[in-house]
């Protein structure tokens, strides 16, 4: 019992330590790192209580006790208050945004999926795509979705983008020239005559396992948030792979420079990465669908992973 004492309190001590370091993340690169970790942090706090109070220890199970309300808290900061639309007799939109990896070519799943779900999915963006995944997945949903970028073999940055409807005011851009080669991607969709425009934006970002990288992350992003700005659209989704969860400080800027909506249904957030963790509080929402105020969320979920390490994630809008 005294090894497992031990044993606990070093967890604890490690839990503890954790939190501290996430609270340092706009000071230090690395520290960032810890920030995306609030799941985590509070799923370990909660397992954590019993044994130490079994134990005795009382004031780790006060801390314990503290990190977890405090990251349940941060969790849920990032999130917009919004009214959630549950008329089911409402016309929807539903975009999914989808990181493939590049050494999935589980082409018969995806598929499969696809044309199971083509009622409800009406756009899907696809990242880490090659050249050799665009004929199969394009091919074999043309019924479906017969407007498709890339244009003529073009790929900017891996991205294949799969539509019912037409592909309109197409931008492609380098969003930080000088620094790096990263292409974001604006383009407009109309639903029906009757709906205003939809402008979405999407980019798969760096990933930030060094301080240039991290820098250049929030470049890329930070670019995006501006970009958006200057849009009129009255609707606009930002969509992608972003490598950043919503409780580090990056993603908060984003919030307040675009004045786009975070929102989650549930208790936690739709976890996304990495999809081979069974447990959803084993993993960390990095795919993101964020929208503008004028837009009602009607449901937002995490779908099958389907071969990939991510899971695809996908959000249904009601069109007033």
């Amino acid at each position: 019992m005294e090894q497992l004492n031990n044993i606990v309190q070093i967890l604890a001590v490690i839990l503890m330590t954790s939190y501290t370091l996430s609270l340092l993340a706009r000071h230090y690169w690395a520290f960032d790192l810890f920030s995306h970790f609030k799941i985590q942090y509070f799923a370990g706090g909660l397992i954590l209580l019993l044994p130490l109070l079994f134990f005795k220890s009382y004031a780790l199970t006060l801390a314990m006790l503290i990190i977890a309300g405090a990251s349940y808290a941060d969790i849920r900061r990032p999130m917009s208050t919004i009214q959630e639309i549950t008329n089911t007799s409402t016309p929807t939109i539903t975009l999914m945004q989808y990181n493939k990896f590049f050494g999935n070519q589980r082409y018969t799943k995806i598929i499969g999926y696809l044309n199971k779900n083509t009622y409800h999915i009406d756009i899907i963006i696809f990242q880490e795509v090659l050249d050799c995944d665009i004929l199969p997945l394009t091919e074999a949903t043309k019924k479906t979705y017969p407007y498709t970028l890339p244009l003529d073999g073009m790929r900017p940055n891996e991205v294949l983008i799969l539509s019912k409807y037409p592909i309109e005011n197409l931008e492609i851009k380098k969003v930080c020239p000088n620094l790096c080669d990263t292409y974001g991607i604006r383009f407009k969709i109309t639903h029906s005559q009757t709906s205003p425009p939809i402008a979405i934006y999407t980019i798969h970002t760096e990933v930030p396992e060094s301080k240039r990288k991290q820098v250049l992350r929030n470049i890329e992003l930070t670019h995006m948030a501006q970009w958006i700005t200057k849009d009129e659209t009255q609707n606009i989704v930002f969509m992608g792979d972003w490598n950043t969860t919503p409780y580090a400080p990056i993603f908060s800027d984003i919030l307040k420079i675009s004045g786009l909506n975070y929102y989650n249904q549930g208790i936690l957030p739709e976890t996304t990465w990495p999809s081979f963790f069974g447990l959803p509080f084993l993993k960390i929402p990095i795919d993101h669908i964020l929208f503008s105020p004028s837009m009602k969320l009607k449901k937002i979920k995490k779908g099958p992973a389907l071969g990939s390490d991510h899971h695809s994630l996908s959000a249904t809008f009601a069109l007033e």
